[in-house]
């Protein structure tokens, strides 16, 4: 039986929640989020699940607290008049008060269940002696279990690692929050590294503040849900849309799989990717294309180009929606948790990425951009979507370092090339990789016009 959190994805990384009565060391420098996270906390316990609780700050005034909570739309105020909350500025002396009972009448008064100290740091400030600060801290950790509180203790990261690190021992639950550098960006992470008595996910996840609150930018390990199944039919190939293409590969993609477009500037991919999404528009399957290249209005004037008029008319009817503001965002995996949300919201059977190069900007290194991607291509295509990534020009180093890590991860393969004989441009189309039948080997013709790409099966290959 665990205690729901009520915040954003942490119960999933905590596969299920707190542990009941346990004390909870939230740890990190300024400006992390340990408030926010503390207060949430308290509130979605007495909005979600009516829990009461308490909130108790030796550092801030509670009108401060008010004016903060409110931003994320949580009236404190009103939940304190209701007997359902109490929020208490006090000095570490007056807690430690024997004779006091402060925190004792608190919990008897609205039958607390939850609780935030802010911050156990100003707490050991009471004594200077380390042995001092473990016994305080010890005991008034058991003093919250003992009242059968489930409690947050907020701490402040520090330069002197030596400094009351002994709280960590004596906690059920630690859980850090890092600020992190990265292309020119501080993002926000989560790390859980103790939790006693639980199973947890390990390793540093991003989180963002939203109007709601704090939310973990993470996609879930992903399931077979089964209405996906009755959505869609899995047996059926999907046609690619490119006159040709279909009888090189087997009958067209395989439902739910994810496939590399890859190739120089100019030999197609945007073209493959956008006929692609117009036969599904035909078919009546929607799309949805992430473009990192063109705005929506770019695009749509990229498209003007093409002789279908059905595509513009796709577009404008948002049977092929469009992503296009990747870089109003800092992290890789808070486009690909939006990009997942909008496909299911939309029941969206065809997705286009172009280009995955984007990705790599965004991520800290090409082991956590691995790590996310293949949790985002896994999620689109248990959900049934058939996903063309295209891999665009860039560095070769870096191009070849993206190709590393992708490969591995797709069930389908198609390079894209383009060669000048006697001055004239030929256009090249060879299958490296395909799932789901046997596809014609080889490298065949290809022509790019009007009507976008085509392509001429190689003579003498079945």
């Amino acid at each position: 039986m665990y205690l729901n959190s009520g915040i954003a994805g942490l119960d999933e990384l905590l596969h299920g929640g707190f542990l009941p009565n346990s004390n909870i060391l939230i740890k990190g420098f300024p400006g992390t989020g340990k408030t926010t996270l503390g207060i949430e906390f308290v509130y979605q316990g007495i909005t979600r699940y009516n829990e009461p609780g308490i909130i108790i700050t030796f550092e801030q005034f509670p009108h401060q607290l008010y004016r903060d909570a409110a931003n994320y739309g949580w009236e404190l105020q009103e939940l304190e008049k209701q007997g359902l909350l109490r929020v208490v500025c006090t000095s570490p002396e007056v807690l430690l008060d024997r004779t006091s009972n402060l925190l004792d009448d608190l919990v008897r008064e609205i039958g607390a269940q939850r609780l935030v100290l802010d911050s156990l740091t100003q707490l050991g400030m009471v004594t200077g002696d380390q042995g001092d600060q473990r016994r305080l801290i010890y005991g008034i950790c058991s003093g919250f279990k003992r009242m059968g509180l489930t409690t947050m203790l907020l701490q402040e990261a520090n330069s002197a690692p030596e400094q009351m690190s002994f709280t960590e021992f004596l906690v059920d639950t630690v859980i850090h929050l890092h600020f992190i550098e990265s292309q020119g960006s501080r993002k926000r992470y989560i790390e859980i590294t103790k939790s006693r008595g639980q199973d947890f996910d390990t390793g540093k996840f991003a989180f963002k503040f939203d109007t709601n609150g704090i939310r973990m930018l993470r996609i879930a390990h992903p399931q077979v849900l089964p209405h996906y199944f009755s959505r869609f039919n899995w047996q059926q190939k999907l046609s690619s849309g490119v006159p040709g293409l279909d009888e090189i590969l087997p009958g067209g993609f395989l439902p739910g799989s994810t496939v590399l477009v890859e190739g120089d500037s100019g030999t197609g991919k945007s073209i493959l990717g956008m006929q692609y999404l117009l036969q599904g528009f035909y078919e009546g399957d929607k799309g949805l294309i992430l473009t990192t290249e063109y705005d929506a209005d770019l695009l749509h004037r990229y498209i003007s180009t093409f002789s279908s008029p059905d595509l513009a008319k796709a577009l404008l009817r948002k049977d092929i929606e469009v992503f296009d503001n990747f870089f109003s965002y800092v992290n890789v995996e808070e486009v690909m948790v939006k990009l997942v949300e909008k496909a299911e919201a939309g029941s969206i059977k065809r997705v286009v990425i172009d280009s995955v190069n984007s990705f790599a900007e965004l991520a800290e290194s090409n082991l956590v951009l691995k790590g996310h991607l293949r949790n985002f291509f896994r999620s689109l295509n248990l959900m049934g979507c058939t996903t063309l990534v295209i891999l665009g020009e860039d560095a070769e180093a870096l191009r070849s370092q993206l190709q590393g890590i992708i490969r591995p991860l797709v069930q389908g393969q198609i390079k894209l090339s383009s060669t000048l004989e006697k001055g004239k441009r030929k256009w090249l189309v060879e299958i490296t990789k395909m799932k789901g039948g046997e596809f014609a080997p080889g490298i065949h013709r290809a022509e790019i016009g009007n009507h976008g790409l085509q392509v001429f099966r190689r003579l003498g290959r079945k």
